[in-house]
């Protein structure tokens, strides 16, 4: 069984099962899905019970797969959407992590992985303050619209996939008392104490646009570049592209956000498309985002 590629699309996803029974695995297959879940899990921070958790997906696997063959095949098939549909009760199980913000946590990409993604550098402006991120090379600019908001935009598509990054300010009372840390640490508290650390209660307070959304992540601890970030992960379908070739089509989203110089900037980073593995969306996504830089 190809133990690492069916555990590692599933461990990110955070996914529930179908039930369908069955009696082929091998010892060889249950044990080998069982010990890549173990070592994939430990390096998750959102699996706080990696035993936990691990046994759960393997009973649903047995369930819902013949054997470790057609686990990997019918695996591959899947959406990411579908994906965290699949092993979702499994979280709900044991106890998760859904924020954690005890102790920040540095995750400014390296020059290796800046490297091993071939990123380049784009620089832009916002009056006084000069943004730096590192993007793909394929990845071309857009002229943002004229709503004072967006500072930059950038795409590449290719029938019905495709990458969007762009970058939005926003202007409020709120960001001119607080520093980045203070603005997180009480956006960590509300989260904890008034949606009691549920992410469907973040769901419920996303924009409309964002069709079928399901929040996977929220990460408030960051620190990229010396500046303090929140990070949220979710899959959603655009209600914009209502009608277009892209109607219906997966959006995988990190959203970044941090305050600086009394405004709050917000980086999006989306794929649209079910043709990525969940493993090269993260490794990229995360690189890309953990090279922004505010001077």
């Amino acid at each position: 069984m190809k133990k690492s590629l069916f555990y590692f699309l599933l461990c990110f996803a955070l996914c529930s099962c179908v039930t369908n029974i069955n009696n082929s695995w091998t010892e060889e297959e249950k044990t080998n899905l069982y010990t890549a879940c173990i070592g994939t899990a430990l390096t998750n921070p959102n699996v706080e019970n990696a035993e936990s958790y691990c046994q759960c997906i393997l009973e649903k696997s047995l369930l819902k797969y013949k054997n470790g063959t057609e686990a990997d095949k019918e695996v591959m098939k899947l959406t990411q959407k579908e994906l965290y549909d699949f092993s979702e009760s499994c979280l709900n199980n044991i106890k998760v992590k859904s924020i954690n913000n005890s102790k920040y946590k540095n995750v400014t990409s390296s020059i290796d992985d800046i490297d091993f993604y071939k990123l380049v550098e784009v620089v832009n402006l916002d009056e006084n303050t000069s943004i730096k991120l590192k993007i793909t090379k394929y990845l071309n600019p857009v002229t943002p619209p004229d709503d004072n908001k967006t500072i930059f935009q950038y795409s590449f598509f290719e029938e019905k996939t495709g990458y969007m990054i762009s970058m939005n300010k926003l202007v409020s009372r709120n960001t001119q008392k607080l520093s980045d840390k203070q603005y997180l640490d009480i956006t960590n508290k509300g989260f904890q104490e008034q949606m009691k650390g549920d992410l469907k209660e973040v769901e419920r307070i996303l924009s409309p646009i964002m069709k079928n959304v399901k929040v996977v992540q929220l990460d408030g601890n960051l620190i990229i570049n010396d500046k303090y970030f929140m990070k949220r992960v979710s899959y959603f379908n655009d209600k914009n592209l209502d009608g277009t070739i892209l109607e219906n089509v997966t959006c995988t989203e990190f959203h970044y956000v941090t305050l600086h110089k009394k405004k709050k900037y917000s980086l999006n980073i989306t794929y649209y498309g079910d043709d990525k593995s969940v493993s090269d969306v993260v490794g990229l996504f995360n690189t890309i985002g953990g090279s922004v830089r505010f001077d």
